[in-house]
Formats: C-alpha cells, sequence, structure tokens
C-alpha cells in the first residue's frame, strides 16, 4: 500500500526509554550442532514469510530480503517441497516475478533411501530474524539445520548442517536441485553451477556451490548438482553451502569472482555478527520511545517497520544512481521510488541507518532537471515503466534532509542539499504559485488534471 510508508516514518519517531520486560523471549538454541547463539532479546518471527507461490506474479506472500538486494524468499508450507527456500521472488524483470517454487532444493529424504532407511517425516521448525531464516528438519535418524542470509545485495547463501543420530554410519550424496516456473527464463550448465537468463531483463542468476567437484546436469528448465559422497559417522555432522546470485549485466565484470572463495569462511560466525547489529538497531529504536508506547505491542510494530524497511531496500542498479526503497514490493506497480515516499522513507531511516537515509533522498535529487523540478517517480527500468514527469510531489525534502544528518551535524550534506533544495523550492514558487499570494497549488506539467490529482494524491 502507498500510505504504508508514512505509517512507518510515524512509528519509527517514537522516543523513550526501553523496558526489556516486554520483550519477546524466543524459545531455546535449535537442536543444531552448529547454532545461531539467539539472545533472550532477538526479535524473531515479526513477519509471515510462509507460502509457495501459485504463479510466477502471486503477490500474495511476504518475502525476505537484505543488503539491499533485488530478489527474495520466503518459507514453504508444504510436506512435498521440503529442503529449501521459497523462491527466489525476482524486483529484476517485469513489474516482479518468481523464478521458481524452489529454485535450490535439498533432497532430504534421498539420504533416507541411499542408507536404506524407513522413510520418517520430517518435523519442520522455521523462524524468521531480522539478519536471516532458519528452518530444523529432524527426524530419529537426522537433523538438519538450514540458514539463508543475504552476504551482499548480490549474495544469498543457504548454510546447511546435517547432523547423523541414527546410530549407524550414513552414507550422504547432498543433491540440489530446481525448476524454472518462469517461461522467459532458462537455465543452462556452468563450472562450478548453473546459470539462468531472462529474455525479458539483463539480469543474470547463478547457482554454485562451495563444494570441490560435484555432477551437474540441467536442461533448459531445470537443473541438478550432486554433491561427493561423503562418510558421516553417527553423532556427527557434516556442513556444505550453495549460493544464489544475481547480477545485472553492467556487473558482469564480478561474474568471474563468483567462485567457492566467495562463500563465507564461517557462516554462521557472519549470520552472528549481522544479527547482533541489527539487535542493536532494534534495541537503539526501542530506546526511543515515549512512555505510553513502552510496551511489547509498539516494539512488535517498531520491528515490523523495521523489517518492511529492509525488505523493500534496493541497491543502486540501471537508472537508479543511489540505493533507496520501494513503496512496496508486493504491489506491482511501486517497483521504484516516489519523491514523496522517499523523503519519509529517509527520516524513519535516519532512526538507524542515516547512510542509506541520505542516499534514498539523493536517489531523488539524481533526476533533478536544472530548473529545479523533480519528478514524481523514478525506474530501474524504463522499457517497464517510465519515469513519471507528469507531474511532482510536494517537497517535504528539506525536512528528510534536516532529519537525515546523523546527529543533526552533517553540514558536509547540509551543503551538498542545500542548492538543489533551494532550486527546487524556487521552481514551485514559480509553477506552482498560480495566483502569486505566496502559496503553492498542486498541478500538472502536461495540464492534465489525473497527474493534478497524483500530485495532491488526492
Amino acid at each position: 500500500m502507498k500510505t504504508a510508508p508514512f505509517f512507518i516514518v510515524i512509528l519509527l519517531l517514537f522516543s523513550c526509554k526501553i523496558e526489556k520486560d516486554f520483550m519477546r523471549k524466543l524459545p531455546p538454541e535449535k537442536r543444531t550442532p552448529y547454532p545461531v547463539k539467539l539472545s533472550n532479546y532477538s526479535r524473531a518471527d515479526n513477519l509471515n514469510y510462509v507460502g509457495i507461490p501459485a504463479s510466477t506474479t502471486d503477490r500474495s506472500i511476504l518475502t525476505f530480503s537484505d543488503e539491499g538486494a533485488w530478489f527474495s524468499y520466503g518459507f514453504s508450507d508444504s510436506d512435498s517441497m521440503q529442503g529449501g527456500f521459497t523462491g527466489p521472488f525476482l524486483m529484476t524483470q517485469e513489474n516482479g516475478v518468481w523464478a521458481s517454487k524452489m529454485l535450490a532444493q535439498l533432497n532430504i529424504n534421498k539420504i533416507l533411501e541411499k542408507n536404506n532407511l524407513p522413510s520418517d517425516k520430517f518435523e519442520v521448525e522455521q523462524h524468521s530474524f531480522p539478519s536471516h531464516l532458519e528452518q530444523v528438519y529432524t527426524n530419529q535418524y537426522l537433523t538438519i539445520t538450514q540458514h539463508l542470509f543475504f552476504k551482499s545485495n548480490l549474495e544469498a547463501i543457504v548454510n546447511t548442517t546435517i547432523q547423523n543420530h541414527s546410530g549407524q554410519t550414513l552414507k550422504i550424496s547432498p543433491i540440489w536441485s530446481g525448476t524454472l516456473m518462469n517461461e522467459s527464463l532458462s537455465i543452462l550448465n556452468l563450472a562450478g553451477g548453473v546459470q539462468i537468463s531472462s529474455t525479458k531483463s539483463e539480469a543474470m542468476q547463478f547457482i554454485q556451490t562451495n563444494a570441490d567437484s560435484t555432477t551437474i546436469s540441467a536442461d533448459g528448465r531445470s537443473y541438478s548438482i550432486v554433491l561427493n559422497e561423503i562418510e558421516l559417522n553417527t553423532r556427527i555432522f557434516t556442513e556444505f553451502s550453495i549460493g544464489q546470485f544475481v547480477f545485472f549485466r553492467d556487473q558482469g565484470d564480478q561474474v568471474l569472482h563468483f567462485r567457492s572463495g566467495r562463500f563465507p569462511k564461517d557462516s554462521i560466525s557472519l549470520i552472528q555478527r549481522k544479527l547482533n547489529q541489527k539487535n542493536k538497531e532494534l534495541l537503539d529504536l526501542f530506546g526511543q520511545h515515549s512512555n505510553e508506547y513502552k510496551n511489547g505491542i509498539f516494539y512488535d510494530l517498531t520491528t515490523k517497520a523495521y523489517l518492511t524497511l529492509q525488505n523493500n531496500w534496493r541497491a543502486p542498479a540501471g537508472e537508479l544512481k543511489h540505493a533507496g526503497l520501494f513503496p512496496s514490493y508486493n504491489y506491482k506497480w511501486s517497483h521504484g521510488f516516489w519523491a514523496w515516499d522517499s523523503w519519509k522513507h529517509a527520516v524513519a531511516l535516519a532512526k538507524f541507518n542515516p547512510d542509506l537515509a541520505q542516499d534514498q533522498i539523493r536517489a531523488m535529487y539524481d533526476f533533478q532537471e536544472k530548473n529545479g523540478f523533480i519528478p514524481d517517480c523514478v525506474y530501474r527500468d524504463t522499457t517497464i515503466e517510465k519515469h513519471n514527469y507528469r507531474n511532482t510531489k510536494a517537497p517535504l525534502s528539506a525536512w528528510a534532509v534536516w532529519n537525515s544528518q546523523d546527529g543533526n551535524s552533517d553540514r558536509e550534506f547540509l551543503a551538498e542539499m542545500y542548492p538543489q533544495l533551494v532550486n527546487q523550492h524556487n521552481w514551485w514558487y514559480e509553477n506552482r504559485d498560480h495566483d502569486r499570494d505566496g502559496l503553492c497549488e498542486y498541478g500538472s506539467t502536461d495540464g492534465t488534471l489525473i497527474a493534478a490529482k497524483w500530485e495532491s494524491r488526492v
């Protein structure tokens, strides 16, 4: 919804002392041999990321992303689709499409079959955190733990551990596989993994593992990667990772670097650092609540707002020269940056990420014309949707700039933005004060009533 960012800003502007008694307490550490250590005050499961897309354009499911990535994931709610995460949902083409229901799925039942163990249903435990998604599959023979996290805006890593508690040595040949559901995508073999290309986007996807050697097959619509067989003694666990990488063509030089060396040496430690940092940001936000909002309900609302901002964050790409936020990745017409929304996003972001807040402002001023006009909205790919120059939005930008300073003392940022702000306001008085009474009105650049309505948000 286009009104959501305003609510998010108002929510994040509350200020007060934190009261830990109202913080949600998490369950104890999971049944994993290699756990992320979750503090008593970690925020978990605030947004529902569970669901399998019914079609390539299914927008009923919330998805998780981080680091400004242009792709995102969720949890499966089906017993027939276990061993991976739903997606990715791609914001790199059209107005957002699903590449697959589950593009990287570990066949966990094959491990039982290979060792002549009877079929035994896995119990599933799933949790989402600001830093990552986590799921644990457990039966009487195995515990399989998976963490999905974003290493950068280009890289999503799934780290998997398998622990053997069957009482016997098991032979394990992990098999990753996936099938495309979008007809514009095709998949082919690549050294160490597979490559996915699109006829409707300049973006490319790669899937690779951190294994030394694999057997790989791809037929245009699906693929499989079989890792070398290992013997796993009882009470011992093994660990391996698979990465899904999404590039735009102008980032193609980075493709050469995507080999096993791109995987973190210690995924769990990296996730732990990310979790600690995000917990700190949330605790700082809670500390700004005023007394009347000092309870668990408002801590939950703040966390939901924080995660909404995180999931809507996009790194610079294409026409967009600075990072910023979509108003919504779920709504198909909101895959761009809007002036009105950007000013509000910046004020909210400044509460915990002032650098991103300032880039959100710069992202709109990148399109300022010489006369001071700033378009209503801008997009990464104008073959999908054109920048909207028919109207602009009220200049809340000065408010956003003032509130986006780091500690309200960033003179360098003020000096950068001041002449552009003056130019923008001069444009308003020149072009929107129709009766010259010193009060600006709404209007449009093409003279149409519909554009004027959009400018006034009526």
